[in-house]
């Protein structure tokens, strides 16, 4: 937690804060009064790390949208611990459960991102890394009419040998506005995935059990987490998980295990939306705090809610002579409570390729895009005016900046304007495969009520890119009689039957995913022998990077050390054979663009 510096004179001091999401930023002042001045000097405040005098945050995550959650959430409820859903497809639960959502969520608990189709993310392209996060929040909140700023990774998968890839999903995650994360980066390696410091909050997640949960696991699990002090310093949360696949007896257990949960005065139960929120104001608020007379007067430089994602008071801590009175603020037992004056927005919508919305009929939206300049074209086709316009430019690790926000003033009624940002687009080979993708971001306030509107540009990818690893592979079912080495070499033509096998364009295209056409070898996970060509400018030695602990390359074995490959190759054509299984991925990177996957 930030330390703030006081003045015992009357001047102002303060400890500058980071803000290292570039969040909208507005002041709060209140007064403190205190029975004498040199009371008033010997006082001070500070940030509390969690609200009133709570000790841990306590909430729940469940993975996917399944109707089971209902069910889970039904003994949640019972127990007054709230949780956050993470869910994937917004729109086909609703045909079968149309109040779903409300169902989930009257009672505390929020709703949470885990893209749009669950991918293994360190296999997808750099575009469709946003897309799954972006698209996933604009159904989310345009569906549940709330908004979303946590984040599950599907199969808690991220990592890969190669740095770009977690980098990419890390601003991908940034871009869709995800401050919150009870995932595998506890209690502080955000940095891996190019986090800043003091950005994402983040929960320890443990599960007794997804089907039958173990009570005395939970117990040895509930300990573990609640007395890790050295985490809980960095990190003061914890969060029971995972799925919801609880048989009958399953849910009776699942009862037990909420039953320990619950009820602890020193613990905050909270969603991760409210959790996130609160910590990124509690490390990056900037106080200043100048005392006169019998005063004492803090300002808070603060960020707005809808940036956060929920509207959480700042609480904090008294230190030395106890104040008679607030202004501006309340003093309660557990010290001062600020509330934020800004709102949430109140009702969120998305424009379809016209710039129509049917939530939100009275306002036209469209993102364009020209070279490296986006525009986004608003239309106001209201009798009132839009004021507050707070326009967030949301975009892939293609671009530099994962997000640029631009304001402007208020628009009347049957005007518009075209609001512009620029940025340029990287131009490593990498960045090109997958179908481009954007979002606009629009905030605004019509009469008393305030408004969230998304607008999106899909292009095509662009056409004659390089081979991937996959278009360039070809498999085949692996037996003795294969002579590996002999086959491995660049000038061994390939007359043995393929194995036939499912090539996706979503795919980043250093990565082989086996799914064979044949579902009985994938349900087999049938041994294969994977070829793969490439083509080198020269015989230069270079550093590969991969997923695979050995290769054979031109009929020589080589173990790969900590996930690098160093190779000489031939000039022109090279081969790297690898065993694999049906159903199963692999990474190749090629070093640069001196090197090419080849048929």
């Amino acid at each position: 937690m930030k330390r703030i510096f006081i003045s015992i004179f009357s001047l102002a001091i303060a400890l500058n804060a980071a803000n290292p999401l570039d969040f909208r930023e507005y002041t709060q002042t209140f007064t403190l009064e205190y029975p004498t001045e040199a009371d008033a000097k010997q006082a001070s405040v500070s940030v509390k790390p969690l609200p009133q005098s709570y000790k841990i945050a306590v909430s729940s995550r469940w993975d996917d949208t399944s109707a089971n959650h209902l069910k889970t959430h039904a003994i949640m409820a019972r127990h007054k611990v709230k949780g956050t859903f993470y869910c994937n497809d917004a729109f086909s639960i609703l045909n079968k459960f149309p109040n779903y959502f409300k169902t989930l969520m009257p009672d505390g608990s929020s709703i949470g991102l885990h893209t749009v189709s669950h991918p293994r993310l360190p296999y997808v392209n750099s575009f469709e890394h946003f897309r799954e996060f972006m698209l996933n929040r604009i159904q989310l909140e345009t569906v549940t009419q709330s908004p979303i700023n946590s984040q599950a990774l599907p199969f808690c998968h991220w990592q890969s040998n190669n740095p770009i890839i977690p980098l990419s999903i890390g601003h991908a995650m940034m871009a869709a506005g995800v401050i919150s994360a009870p995932d595998v980066f506890y209690p502080s390696n955000e940095h891996r995935i190019g986090y800043p410091k003091n950005a994402l909050a983040q929960s320890k997640f443990f599960t007794p059990g997804d089907r039958l949960p173990d009570i005395e696991k939970m117990e040895q699990l509930l300990k573990s987490v609640s007395t890790n002090e050295k985490n809980l310093a960095i990190q003061p949360s914890f969060s029971m998980a995972l799925h919801s696949w609880h048989t009958p007896e399953g849910l009776e257990k699942l009862d037990v295990c909420y039953k320990m949960l619950a009820d602890n005065p020193d613990w905050w139960y909270c969603n991760q939306n409210e959790y996130g929120a609160y910590r990124y104001e509690a490390l990056n608020a900037t106080v200043q705090q100048t005392q006169a007379q019998n005063k004492l007067t803090v300002t808070v430089t603060r960020y707005l809610p809808a940036e956060l994602g929920a509207n959480v008071p700042l609480w904090f801590q008294i230190n030395g002579p106890k104040p008679t009175k607030a202004t501006n603020a309340t003093i309660t037992q557990h010290g001062i409570e600020l509330k934020h004056t800004g709102k949430l927005p109140e009702v969120f919508d998305a424009a379809d390729e016209n710039g129509d919305a049917k939530i939100i009929p009275f306002v036209k939206l469209k993102l364009t895009r020209k070279n490296n300049v986006w525009t986004a074209s608003l239309n106001n086709q209201d009798m009132l005016p839009l004021e507050n316009l707070q326009f967030t430019f949301r975009f892939p690790y293609a671009c530099e900046k994962h997000a640029i926000r631009k304001d402007a003033q208020a628009l009347g009624p049957q005007a518009s304007v075209a609001v512009s940002v620029t940025q340029q687009i990287k131009q490593d080979t990498f960045f090109k495969y997958g179908n481009p993708y954007y979002a606009v971001q629009l905030d605004f306030t019509r009469g008393t009520k305030n408004y969230r509107i998304y607008a999106d540009l899909a292009e095509q990818q662009q056409e004659e890119l390089p081979l991937t690893m996959a278009q360039a592979a070809k498999l085949l079912l692996d037996s003795d009689r294969l002579d590996l080495k002999v086959l491995a070499q660049p000038t061994m033509p390939i007359s043995i039957d393929t194995v036939p096998f499912h090539v996706s364009k979503n795919i980043e295209p250093a990565t082989l995913v086996c799914n064979a056409k044949d579902d009985k070898l994938n349900k087999e996970n049938a041994k294969l022998v994977a070829i793969v060509d490439f083509i080198a400018e020269s015989d230069k030695p270079a550093e590969f990077t991969t997923s695979l602990p050995a290769v054979i390359f031109n009929g020589q074995t080589i173990k790969a050390t900590n996930g690098k490959l160093t190779l000489k190759p031939n000039t022109g054509r090279n081969r790297i054979l690898f065993k694999t299984q049906a159903g199963k991925a692999a990474q190749f990177f090629l070093p640069d663009d001196s090197f090419a996957f080849a048929k």
